[in-house]
């Protein structure tokens, strides 16, 4: 049974199943409870109530009490200290797995974080670390936990930020600010509601870059992905540029930036897509483009994209919203896409310009505002279970 099933049956406490499970050997045991714990940082206190057992193999797994979620309170006498901190030394030299949630948090010191404080002391062992409800007050609250020599993964999450609210300003964050590595293992990086700037310092080893209403300056975002030569997947929803067009109209220099590592580019943007040009990605493979008011030089520096040489292309999928002119999505040949899905509107596509595209196995295209020969199309794959037209209600979402 899989490790997720087992904990499943341990949840529901079912008799047959947990007799089952107590035969295992302990160290698979031990696995099951380090499983339980780190997803979504949950604490393993109800497998301690299962059996005596189970207890006592939870109990001597430091590795099940390496995650936590931590509610930071202003009030040094909060009990929830003393247990946190006993929390963090049973777990011994375990990787650390921590969100913090600065809700409750303004201007003042967080007790938990100040130095000398239990997590302050094992903050080299934290391999994940989740910041909720981060703001310009309380985020300084932090600094004390860098260097982060083991930190793989940051996550910072402003989950109910008002699109009123300022974007969080990430050029005084100890990753971004300080001119030495801070997180030299950090392998991926997820932001909401952030602005950010070039790093002062490369991030060499990150992988995975994901920013969700988050907003940039062109030297900004260009000078992030020049520090992270080894990106492997880039993703930008609802991603502002603050200065827009005005940096192509004004012949500001673009350095060229060379992601030679990126197979997956996933851009939902409220910017032209001028944001693609200078970037070479030769091992892309994957690529989600979703953009409003597209004018031709937009759909141009798109097909410029595309046809970078030696680009291969295994999906593509295209949501575009044109700007209320004449314009049409000529893409270029592509020997290796298999699946082409477009989402159009206000713009022209001929399907049958998939047959430009001969290793092709699934075709899916939606139209607003219905085009006059629609039947012509549907007749033309009829016959072909693989490809598809379709007119109905765009999807703003």
């Amino acid at each position: 049974m899989p490790t997720r099933g087992l904990v499943g049956s341990v949840h529901n406490l079912n008799p047959i199943t947990m007799a089952s499970i107590f035969s295992l050997p302990p160290e698979i045991l031990s696995e099951i409870a380090t499983f339980v714990a780190h997803e979504d940082f949950a604490p393993p206190i109800r497998l301690l109530l299962t059996s005596k057992t189970w207890s006592e193999i939870v109990l001597n797994t430091p590795s099940a009490f390496s995650a936590l979620s931590i509610e930071c309170s202003l009030d040094p006498s909060d009990p929830c200290i003393e247990v946190i901190s006993r929390w963090i030394e049973r777990s011994g030299i375990s990787p650390l797995f921590i969100t913090l949630d600065l809700r409750l948090t303004d201007h003042t010191a967080v007790p938990f974080l100040l130095p000398g404080s239990p997590l302050h002391k094992r903050h080299e062992h934290i391999r994940e670390l989740h910041i909720h409800h981060p703001s310009a007050w309380n985020l300084w609250n932090l600094d004390h936990l860098w260097p982060a020599p083991s930190l793989r993964s940051l996550f910072i999450v402003h989950d109910d930020a008002s699109v009123f609210e300022a974007h969080l300003e990430l050029i005084e964050f100890p990753v971004f600010l300080r001119n030495t590595m801070q997180a030299p293992q950090l392998r991926t990086l997820k932001l909401n509601h952030c602005r950010f700037d070039k790093p002062a310092s490369d991030l060499p080893a990150l992988e995975e870059l994901e920013a969700s209403s988050c907003v940039a300056s062109t030297h900004g975002l260009r000078g992030m992905l020049l520090s992270c030569r080894h990106l492997q997947r880039l993703v930008l929803k609802d991603f502002s540029i603050e200065d827009g067009y005005t940096s192509i109209l004004t012949g500001a220099h673009l350095q060229e930036i060379h992601l030679d590592y990126t197979w997956s580019i996933k851009l939902h943007v409220h910017s032209p897509l001028w944001i693609l040009q200078g970037i070479s990605t030769p091992a892309l493979t994957h690529l989600t483009l979703s953009c409003a008011n597209l004018s031709q030089e937009s759909l141009e520096y798109m097909h410029r994209f595309i046809g970078q040489t030696h680009i291969q292309l295994r999906y593509l999928g295209l949501t575009l919203i044109g700007a209320h002119l004449p314009s049409s999505i000529v893409l270029p040949e592509l020997v290796h896409l298999e699946t082409l899905h477009i989402i159009v509107r206000n713009l022209y596509y001929h399907p049958r310009a998939v047959l430009r595209h001969p290793s092709l196995t699934e075709f899916k295209l939606r139209y607003e505002p219905r085009p006059s020969n629609i039947v012509e199309w549907e007749e033309l794959f009829s016959h072909d279970d693989r490809f598809s037209v379709e007119c109905s209600l765009f999807n703003d979402a």
